[in-house]
């Protein structure tokens, strides 16, 4: 941390992510459930986009009330791929 009165330190991106290693951090299930016994936390190799994608670095993002119930199967008719990185 920054010394008593001086600017506090900026964290960005740079600092957690390290461009050789090409490495995500990532949660991501592999099938329905409670979130105790599904979720899985851990490195992932980044995604390589395809023809007409693009690959975005995301700092943070948020998981809504949505993303938690279809996680727990709970959205009848719901067709996902597994695994699902959130």
């Amino acid at each position: 941390m920054g010394e008593r009165g001086s600017a506090p330190l900026a964290l960005s991106p740079e600092y957690f992510y390290k461009e050789e290693e090409r490495e995500m951090k990532a949660v991501w299930y592999e099938g329905f459930g409670a979130a105790s016994d599904v979720l899985v936390h851990g490195d992932l190799a980044d995604p390589s986009p395809g023809k007409g994608e693009v690959l975005v670095r995301v700092w943070a993002s948020g998981v809504n009330p949505s993303d938690a119930k279809l996680r727990a199967g709970a959205r009848p008719g719901a067709v996902m791929a597994f695994p699902r990185i959130i």
